[in-house]
């Protein structure tokens, strides 16, 4: 992972394993480095008095291949300057949350400095997102208010170097994939796919609460593919996608701008596909749990039961009449 990172990085808490290399490799290491940087500079690495950046600790792995590999594990912090941040050791269920959150309505920017998400509720960024972040990366970011809409602001050369080895910097159309290492988890991809639909998908049900859906929608064919295998992968029989067409401005008549969609409308399969999705998106939260008592039936019973005792209730009532 640090061979991926901005080299010009500065990474924390190696003290220990430079001291070992030093003096199984000093004359080499010294005559090396000399040419490099000022030789106190060095000493400064060694005796973790400063950080040492990516690019130099790349030239101390010449001597030891799994340096870069173990120094992952072992660094304490990562800053690109005075502020200090974590980075994230394995790739867990938080991490695959935030990597479909920013694909969904996430952006990295070029200027290789900021990473924002913008979505319609300031409640999801307080008590999801930012306490997230601030896990995985020991901040937590802005809270910018746009009146109809919200956007969480995280400005960390060390985050953005992170977020880009797993999502396009600037324009995500045609870019996006779900990375390998979580279509291969049934785990990470559940909550990859949670934070997904929580920015990018909507469930939701009629006005007369008779049909319930689920509805995820993109320009980018390959993804919406992407992520129909993976629900798939997931055992939810969800149906293959299909072109849909709407207009490329509001109020348009004619709808010429192609997406492909992911619909779910069968109650077996939304049942299903709500058992293994959970959102924590407030809004789609509460729109789930009614969804999942629309389907149980209005007394929380699955259909069959509830007309089952429908059937029973009248029996008796018949009973009584005919006694």
């Amino acid at each position: 992972m640090l061979k991926k990172l901005d080299e010009k990085l500065l990474v924390f808490g190696l003290s220990k394993k430079l001291k070992i290399m030093h003096q199984k490799n000093r004359d080499l290491l010294i005559k090396k480095m000399k040419k490099e940087v000022n030789i106190s500079t060095y000493y400064n690495w060694i005796n973790g008095k400063t950080p040492i950046p990516i690019k130099y600790l790349k030239i101390f792995s010449n001597f030891d291949s799994n340096l870069l590999k173990e120094s992952y594990h072992q660094l304490t912090f990562i800053s690109a300057g005075r502020k200090k941040c974590k980075i994230p050791k394995k790739i867990d269920k938080d991490v695959s949350y935030i990597l479909g959150v920013l694909h969904g309505d996430g952006y990295v920017h070029k200027n290789m400095k900021y990473v924002t998400i913008t979505v319609e509720s300031e409640d999801y960024i307080k008590n999801i997102l930012k306490p997230i972040f601030y896990k995985l990366f020991n901040t937590e970011g802005n809270i910018i208010n746009f009146g109809n809409y919200y956007r969480l602001e995280i400005g960390s050369k060390v985050i953005h170097s992170f977020i880009s080895l797993f999502c396009p910097v600037g324009k995500k159309v045609g870019k996006l994939k779900i990375p390998p290492r979580l279509k291969r988890n049934k785990s990470l991809l559940t909550n990859y796919l949670s934070g997904l639909f929580d920015t990018d998908g909507c469930i939701s049900f009629t006005k007369d609460k008779k049909q319930v859906y689920f509805v995820f929608v993109q320009k980018d064919k390959n993804f919406v593919y992407d992520v129909y295998r993976s629900l798939k992968f997931l055992d939810i029989d969800v149906n293959e996608p299909r072109p849909f067409y709407s207009p490329k401005k509001p109020y348009d008549k004619i709808r010429n701008l192609e997406e492909w969609r992911i619909y779910i409308g069968s109650k077996k399969v939304l049942s299903d596909f709500l058992k293994k999705i959970k959102f924590k998106h407030p809004i789609k939260y509460k729109k789930s749990k009614l969804v999942e008592k629309i389907i149980m039936g209005r007394a929380g019973f699955e259909p069959a039961t509830s007309a089952i005792l429908k059937n029973t209730k009248r029996m008796k009532i018949h009973v009584k009449a005919t006694s």
